[in-house]
């Protein structure tokens, strides 16, 4: 069996952002996340972003969104922005360092996430991850499609 590789999370920088430009080109992460998550990219109480790196080169990234320290909820979003680094399982590696964090602040009770159903792989990856499916966010738009609610508890004992 090959050795997992080695992905981290880090703070994002200003450094990133051309990175992160570039990705917004990407057919597959315009289609499935827009640009809105890549632009976006400064954090304060409400919002975290994170970049996961692989061997030490940022090939995506995590954002914590709409932190809602009160009632213990937050929204997660993920992204593999380069295309190398696809379908190798980084995404799961990434989304449980993210829990793993988030499980350490007492106050978050709850992690969500909303997802095209459509996006079967990305929805194969939360599930593997621990996230249940909670319903459809119906969009009136038929431009945008609706979404998958999906979401994690972190206040669950985990039995080993």
């Amino acid at each position: 069996m090959a050795p997992s590789p080695e992905v981290a999370l880090r703070p994002f920088a200003p450094d990133d952002i051309p990175l992160l430009r570039s990705w917004e080109k990407d057919d597959e992460v315009r289609k499935w996340l827009g640009t809105a998550g890549i632009t976006a990219y400064s954090s304060d109480r409400t919002r975290r972003v994170l970049a996961i790196e692989c061997g030490g080169a940022a090939i995506g990234y995590i954002i914590l969104d709409h932190i809602n320290w009160k009632a213990g909820s937050v929204e997660i979003r993920v992204c593999i922005g380069e295309a190398d680094y696809r379908d190798r399982g980084l995404g799961r590696i990434a989304i449980t360092l993210a829990l793993g964090m988030l499980r350490k602040r007492r106050s978050l009770k709850e992690v969500y996430l909303r997802v095209d159903p459509a996006n079967k792989r990305a929805v194969r990856c939360y599930e593997r991850c621990g996230f249940r499916k909670e319903g459809i966010l119906r969009r009136s738009s038929t431009v945008v499609n609706d979404l998958l609610l999906m979401s994690y508890r972190l206040t669950l004992l985990e039995v080993t």
